[in-house]
């Protein structure tokens, strides 16, 4: 940006829960496999 010519820089942070962010991503992934009445099992283990 050109501050010269009066111009503003916006920096934004933001900060995430990454606990809260991962459980409620679990908890819809869940949800989305109940919903679809397939059996919860993976093609490949999961390590």
């Amino acid at each position: 940006m050109d501050h010269a010519s009066g111009g503003t820089e916006v920096l934004e942070y933001t900060t995430i829960d990454e606990d809260a962010l991962r459980g409620r991503c679990q908890a819809a992934g869940e949800a989305v496999t109940v919903r679809s009445g397939l059996p919860d099992k993976a093609k490949f283990p999961v390590l």
